[in-house]
């Protein structure tokens, strides 16, 4: 029995000690590390516009990306004082996911000016932490939280927002896919980014919306698409306004560089693919087709 006692008392040392060292943390610097990991975890964080909408983030997690800044919407999202501003990824996109940043209405920093009731694209000006006015097709790099997604619709809330480098990167069309009638049949193809082969006419009848006109277009890459729509301007990828009394020769288009390409001349058309979410009573494809950039071939 007098030999078991030592035994027994260094089992005991041995416990009390691993015990010991588990608690020697304490609450204060409990508290402290936990402070500390959420304020690593608060950090901004660098993303694209691709891995919002493919990620989860906390609403609390600052997020730092760059996008451009979208064309206004048909329909404007107003609320409590602030504007819903579309970021998107390529220059003139207007079909496919669009980030919905939330701007406070103002001309301070980091604001954006409220529309008139008639407004044009022209008349979006943001304001940017250091005061610069940018607007429709300015490239930015943001800080936002407040992430919420759900699906394809993505929002966040400005922190800031700043200027950058806007120049055209020629690489962005090498994720495009032709627009095949196979791709126009598959309903499980929601949204695609595409290009399509043909060339351009004015149809006898157009129509004007938006500040887009129809234009016939003899398509051939795919057979179902015969009609696009390009915006009236004077940039890159638009066509100039017809007049009254209008012949073939006034149609005007330049490309996406902003040279004006001849009449009747071979082009290739970029733009997003848009399957509508009901069916459509009109014939032909049930989607549509939103230009981007046209390219000379």
């Amino acid at each position: 029995m007098k030999r078991s006692i030592p035994v027994i008392l260094v089992l005991f040392v041995l416990s009390a000690c691993g015990e010991e060292k588990k608690e020697h943390v304490t609450f204060t610097e409990f508290l402290k590390n936990t402070a500390k990991k959420t304020a690593e975890s608060l950090k901004p964080k660098k993303v694209t516009l691709n891995e919002l909408f493919d990620g989860d983030y906390p609403s609390s997690q600052t997020v730092e990306f760059e996008g451009i800044i979208g064309a206004i919407p048909t329909t404007i999202t107003w609320s409590g004082g602030k504007m819903n501003v579309k970021i998107v990824e390529r220059r003139n996109q207007t079909g496919g996911r669009q980030i919905g940043l939330e701007m406070p209405l103002g001309t301070e920093n980091n604001h954006v000016h409220e529309l008139p009731e008639e407004y044009q694209q022209s008349d979006l000006k943001v304001v940017t932490n250091d005061g610069t006015i940018v607007s429709v097709g300015d490239r930015v790099r943001i800080k936002a939280k407040g992430y919420y997604r759900s699906g394809d619709y993505c929002t966040l809330d400005v922190i800031s927002i700043r200027s950058i480098a806007n120049e055209f990167d020629e690489s962005v069309f090498e994720t495009a896919v032709p627009l095949t009638d196979a791709i126009l049949n598959d309903t499980a193809q929601r949204s695609v980014y595409c290009y399509m082969d043909g060339s351009m006419s004015i149809p006898s009848v157009y129509f004007s919306m938006y500040g887009e006109i129809g234009l016939d277009f003899a398509n051939k890459t795919n057979k179902q698409l015969k009609k696009v729509d390009v915006m009236v301007g004077d940039g890159p990828s638009t066509m100039n306004s017809l007049p009254n009394n209008y012949s073939a020769r006034d149609l005007i288009i330049r490309d996406y560089k902003g040279e004006q390409i001849k009449y009747g001349n071979k082009v290739r058309v970029y733009g997003v693919w848009d399957r509508y979410s009901f069916k459509s009573s009109l014939d032909g494809p049930n989607g549509k087709f939103k230009l981007e950039e046209i390219k000379r071939l």
